[in-house]
């Protein structure tokens, strides 16, 4: 049965008309859940189990449909291992659609030779075949060509070479009835004998039923500059219509758009599926994307999307090491600005320079530079009253400055009434504009055990630890493991929330747009009548 949540926390509906937006996954999520650090956390946090933060799970706190995972980034390509390390993905519910990622982009970055992926292929497909749905062909991407990583890599040809040896290989031993395959789309041009319309020559009849029957591939995905280009997207499929390799008869009803999926994205994604879709009277044909942005921002950098004043956004994972208090006679922060706001009565602005200079023991080490013209905050009336909004006003003109780091924190956080006060701040926007049914159990003292960490490292330690893992969370100067689950579980729902509700608002400005699409891809000359339409 599964647990009941607010309506209007489930975001599946979204992809009934616009394209579908797949978060693609980091396999560290999922490692956390079988740790008993991580176990405790949740239990001390007042959460049933891990699940609660899966949105692939009838137990998850939001409701979506869909994500990405790549053989590329998880631990082992064993099943039965798989089974132990990505468990979450196994049990999740039925009405699910899992795109396994074959991995091409850890030759691109130079981790694995061209030869060394080809030596993986049982494996890759082995495991693509148990944990998902929709598997995308093993490519050689032509990035890796202009790639300073992959120098084994020297031309569009070898590229296209080791992609077609994959390809023999997987049309002869895949199974049909455990998923279906995306056969992958290359090019470093539109034209010419290095570009995509050349790629697609050379690998449509992958595609071809009477030639391969069930072991065919079915459908499509676009990658590296023919995904980025949006002439070598439409050409493409308009040559696809033309050889009958997309459409209900020939099962081959899917494209995908590998790696990208901002709002503008989207909004030409989903306007495109719904020209297919009139093209081909199928309403079930679908066009995807993906992104790691959620996910890969908390692990890299713990920056998450939120929702804030102004909008959808992303925002810095606010770290212990921000509020640890180094003693003193500092002055109660808060209570310092509340009687300066009082002694001015009739001030509407808040200048940070001003601020930063009389302040003295605040030495904010930024360049106010970077804040363009937005060096004072405006504030109306009720900022002169005896109330936090002022405050509200400062920290919120903090979090805008691009390296929220830049600041010298040390002196910051010798204020500990400004520790408090960032902390409720966090938990009041949590509570009136996270997920609700999570920001239920932050509390201000839960939301300090989820960014508690040991003692930092210095930075002579840090420089010298080589092998420490970005995105594990054991490093001493990292989040704890709960407080990277929940900021990331934020974060992939905020980024749903970001990315379809501005594509909504992008597809409502090219009204009438999709039947000309339409129009465009099933004329007597497609090149010419889509060079004509402006595409958003």
């Amino acid at each position: 049965m599964g647990v009941e949540i607010d309506p209007s926390l489930d975001y599946r509906h979204w992809r009934k008309d616009f394209a579908s937006v797949f978060p693609a996954i980091h396999s560290s999520f999922y490692a956390y859940s079988k740790r008993d650090d991580v176990f405790q956390a949740i239990k001390e946090h007042g959460f049933r189990s891990f699940d609660q933060f899966n949105y692939l799970s009838d137990e998850g706190l939001f409701r979506y449909d869909a994500a990405l995972y790549s053989a590329g980034g998880v631990s082992s390509l064993d099943v039965e291992r798989s089974l132990v390390n990505d468990a979450p993905l196994y049990r999740r519910r039925k009405d699910t659609t899992i795109i396994s990622d074959s991995g091409g982009f850890q030759v691109y970055q130079g981790i694995w030779t061209p030869d060394e992926y080809h030596g993986k292929r049982a494996e890759i497909l082995a495991w693509q075949e148990a944990i998902s749905d929709i598997a995308i062909a093993m490519d050689v991407p032509t990035g890796s060509v202009h790639s300073d990583k992959a120098d084994c890599i020297d031309s569009f040809e070898e590229c296209l070479t080791w992609t077609k040896l994959n390809c023999d290989w997987l049309i002869q031993n895949r199974d049909p009835s455990k998923a279906r395959m995306l056969n992958v789309m290359q090019g470093l041009s539109v034209d010419g004998p290095d570009g995509a319309l050349a790629w697609y020559e050379a690998i449509k009849g992958y595609c071809d039923r009477g030639k391969w029957g069930e072991q065919a591939f079915d459908g499509w995905a676009f990658g590296g500059m023919a995904v980025r280009n949006r002439s070598a997207i439409l050409r493409s499929i308009a040559r696809m219509l033309r050889d009958g390799v997309l459409g209900p008869d020939s099962n081959q009803r899917w494209v995908h758009m590998l790696g990208i999926t901002g709002p503008e994205d989207v909004a030409f994604f989903t306007l495109l599926q719904r020209a297919l879709r009139k093209v081909l009277k199928d309403d079930g044909f679908t066009v995807s994307c993906d992104a790691s942005n959620p996910n890969s921002e908390m692990g890299k950098r713990r920056q998450y999307y939120a929702e804030g004043a102004q909008g959808i956004k992303l925002r810095k994972a606010l770290e212990m090491e921000f509020f640890d208090y180094h003693g003193g006679d500092a002055p109660d922060l808060a209570q310092y600005v509340r009687d300066w706001v009082g002694m001015h009565p009739d001030a509407l602005t808040f200048d940070i320079g001003w601020f930063r200079d009389h302040m003295g023991l605040l030495d904010w080490d930024f360049d106010l530079s970077r804040c363009a013209e937005d060096d004072e905050i405006e504030i109306g009336a009720e900022f002169v009253q005896d109330s936090p909004e002022f405050l509200l006003a400062a920290y919120d003109r903090l979090v805008e400055v691009p390296d929220f780091k830049t600041f010298a924190v040390e002196r910051l956080n010798a204020h500990p009434g400004f520790t408090e006060f960032v902390l409720d701040r966090v938990v009041e926007s949590a509570k009136a504009l996270g997920t609700s049914a999570l920001a239920e159990h932050l509390t201000t003292e839960n939301y300090w055990k989820l960014v508690e960490m040991r003692s930092p490292k210095s930075s002579a330690a840090a420089a010298t630890d080589d092998d420490a893992d970005e995105d594990d969370g054991t490093r001493p100067d990292r989040l704890t493991p709960m407080g990277y689950i929940v900021h990331t579980c934020i974060s992939q729902e905020m980024y749903l929330r970001y990315t379809y509700e501005g594509a909504a608002a992008e597809i409502e400005k090219w009204p009438g747009l999709a039947d000309e699409l339409a129009e465009a891809l099933v004329s007597e000359t497609p090149d010419t009548k889509l060079s004509t339409l402006f595409v958003p």
